[in-house]
């Protein structure tokens, strides 16, 4: 266990309790658990937790809780209240045109609040806190009737559709790069892997794309035409 940790866990009652709670994420959570979180998840996942992170904690000030140890479930679903009450920056062309907003939906509301419960569920399960004090705070319903956008597959004309312009936007990216250096520029345009081949094997063996980024060569057999998806990564 980090020195930082058990420091901590030893002066629980004097120190812990009167430790802000940007102090609870920049010394309990990020210097620790981040590190963790980075050794089996992805970096981007790892990045979405911090910010949701940031979020919640500088939200928390505002419903009056300043220190870790005034932290309860009243203040983090007052929080919550206030997440579903704030407006996506990121909303469609049309609703914007029309001067429309758009609140967050359940499940980006989740996955903030989701943020913080998972950091102090750590810090109880490493003896840095006695209890968590938010572990009982259930998720927000997130059923077809709370999604904002409906998730669906590709019909096949949009499939050709996509395959065909990625293999045409492919061929122009190579004849930029041979014009180019035909022409002598220093250095050129730079190279840009295709990316036609990873969406049509997307496409016909319905594999995600982090399975389809992880894959090397030792995972191809040529011969047999197989691609074999590691476990641990699926």
């Amino acid at each position: 266990m980090p020195l930082m940790v058990c420091m901590l866990r030893n002066k629980c009652e004097m120190t812990f309790a009167s430790l802000p709670p940007a102090c609870l994420m920049r010394v309990s959570f990020s210097s620790t658990n981040l590190d963790e979180l980075s050794m089996t998840r992805r970096p981007a996942y790892v990045e979405s937790v911090r910010l949701s992170l940031a979020v919640v904690l500088g939200l928390l000030p505002e419903v009056g809780c300043t220190q870790v140890k005034d932290l309860d479930a009243e203040k983090v679903l007052a929080v919550r209240r206030r997440l579903q009450a704030t407006p996506k920056v990121r909303i469609s062309r049309e609703k914007r045109e029309k001067n429309e907003t758009e609140m967050l939906a359940h499940r980006s509301v989740n996955l903030r609040i989701g943020a913080l419960i998972g950091c102090l569920r750590w810090a109880e399960a490493m003896g840095v806190i006695a209890r968590n004090p938010v572990r009982r705070i259930p998720p927000l319903p997130t059923g077809a009737e709370h999604c904002r956008k409906r998730r669906r597959s590709l019909t096949p004309d949009e499939v050709r559709a996509l395959l065909a312009a990625v293999g045409a936007d492919d061929r122009e990216q190579a004849e930029k790069r041979a014009k180019s250096r035909t022409a002598g520029k220093s250095g050129g345009c730079p190279f840009r892997i295709p990316q036609a081949p990873l969406l049509r094997t997307l496409v016909s063996s319905g594999m995600r794309s982090a399975e389809a980024r992880t894959l090397t060569w030792a995972d191809f057999d040529p011969k047999a035409r197989v691609i074999s998806i590691r476990g641990a990564v699926a």
